[in-house]
């Protein structure tokens, strides 16, 4: 099968399975109409499960496509995920049942599956882990010190515990390298933002990290079937008392009896939504003190494979921290010669600056030093900018220097009995996933839907 066509046979194929469950939920309609901000995994669940229970929902998209940060781009014959890539834990996964549901096919990726190479390019022995890995034990008792007295940034954390100065130019390397690879890139947040006393938050599900080889987009297409979603209406203000609430795009204005808002943290730190009123002080607070992290690839697309084929993971300890030191070899799940660079925090956006020209420039920098100058140019890239998306501004949450145990659940918490909140960033357990936004997505229409009765 033609991978273009591969959504709309999964669509085909699961179209009677939704259509019986729409039906069997629509027999004596609920008479309120819910307006929902924002179509990606967090807004299509909400609209999902409030659609199937009979309420009219309208569900607002700046974009003029679907998933928000769940995006799969088929500008190549293999499609390539922009934004998320994984299921976090397969066993138990809501997003494992319904990839089930729709045979969407799956490739497990292993995590410790790594080969390493140094500084100057070149790849080191197994035994290179024993010294990375005894750092990182040192970071888990540098943040295990902070659990007394206040809460202070990672880096500071780790400064307070660790003597850098007594730390040889080789031995610094891997430190950062502990850091960016195990914490930083997970957070998409520099240690210098990050709390020390929040970094470990969350839960997690057991299994493998499984990716989607023919596209993670289509969990989103199959959930939003037969949904009311307008594309292209960038939200500018959000209006709400006891009698309703009212959206305001660039394009006029949607009425509504109750809205569920999923901007994401980013769009909601730099105010490009107004509220009116303005948000209560708890909520301002949640955001203010989260962070917004970003994550961004370098997909390159090589005539031939020119790397190992077996390793999931290519890892350079770069000289400065975490520069290009993480790629992800597609050639295991797709069978094709493309790599992922990832980068995350301030060099992340430092790299948004650059033309795709001087990214592809520095990422082929770094893997001449490890493939030798005869490594080919790519014979094309793709290249994400997520803080400069004016619908993201960010790719995920990250816990932020003086967050609370309740500051995810301030910033879910609904605003009277018209405004509701969700997305990866308001959930206490699984933030920063797709799961999270799911469940968060979910959870808001239950709360919306158990208090009409």
């Amino acid at each position: 099968m033609h991978r273009r066509n591969f959504i709309q046979w999964l669509l085909m194929t699961a179209a009677a399975t939704r259509l019986a469950s729409c039906q069997s939920n629509t027999q004596n309609p609920p008479s309120e109409t819910i307006v929902i901000v924002g179509a990606g995994m967090a807004g299509i669940a909400a609209a999902r499960s409030l659609h199937d229970a009979g309420y009219t929902v309208i569900l607002l998209e700046g974009r003029d496509r679907l998933g928000g940060r769940l995006w799969t781009s088929r500008q190549w014959d293999t499609p390539v995920n922009l934004g998320a890539s994984w299921i976090h834990g397969d066993r138990g996964n809501p997003l494992t049942a319904i990839a089930d549901e729709i045979n969407a096919p799956r490739a497990a990726s292993d995590s410790e599956d790594w080969v390493l190479y140094d500084a100057a390019g070149k790849q080191l022995p197994d035994r290179a882990w024993v010294e990375i890995e005894d750092f990182e034990a040192q970071i888990t008792r540098a943040i295990a010190a902070t659990y007394a007295g206040e809460d202070v940034p990672l880096a500071e954390a780790i400064a307070n515990h660790i003597d850098l100065a007594a730390l040889s130019p080789t031995e610094r390397q891997r430190l950062n390298f502990a850091i960016n690879s195990g914490i930083e890139l997970d957070w998409a947040t520099d240690g210098s933002e990050l709390s020390a006393h929040y970094v470990d938050e969350g839960k997690g599900f057991g299994g493998d990290d499984v990716l989607f080889p023919q596209g993670y987009d289509a969990l989103a297409h199959y959930l939003a079937q037969a949904l009311d979603i307008r594309f292209n209406e960038r939200v500018t203000q959000i209006v709400y008392s006891d009698r309703g609430v009212t959206v305001t795009t660039q394009s006029g204005r949607f009425e509504g009896d109750r809205a569920i808002v999923t901007l994401p943290i980013g769009v909601l730190k730099r105010g490009d939504v107004v509220f009116e009123p303005p948000l209560p002080k708890e909520k301002q607070a949640a955001i203010a003190v989260l962070n917004a992290g970003v994550l961004n690839k370098v997909y390159l697309k090589f005539p031939h494979i020119f790397w190992q084929r077996s390793p999931d993971w290519i890892s350079y300890i770069s000289k400065a921290k975490g520069e290009f030191s993480a790629w992800l070899n597609l050639y295991r799940s797709t069978g094709q010669p493309i790599l992922t660079a990832f980068n995350a925090g301030a060099f992340a956006q430092e790299l948004e600056t650059f033309s795709d020209e001087q990214i592809i420039d520095r990422a082929m920098q770094t893997l001449r030093l490890m493939y030798g100058q005869n490594t080919p140019e790519p014979i094309d890239a793709q290249i994400t900018r997520w803080a400069s998306d004016p619908f993201a501004r960010c790719s995920y949450s990250s816990p932020g220097v003086g967050m609370t145990k309740v500051t995810r659940a301030d910033l879910a918490s609904p605003v009277g009995d018209r405004l509701f909140f969700a997305g990866e960033a308001t959930h206490s357990d699984y933030p920063a996933t797709v799961h999270g936004a799911y469940l968060s997505g979910q959870r808001e229409a239950g709360r919306l839907r158990k208090r009409l009765g």
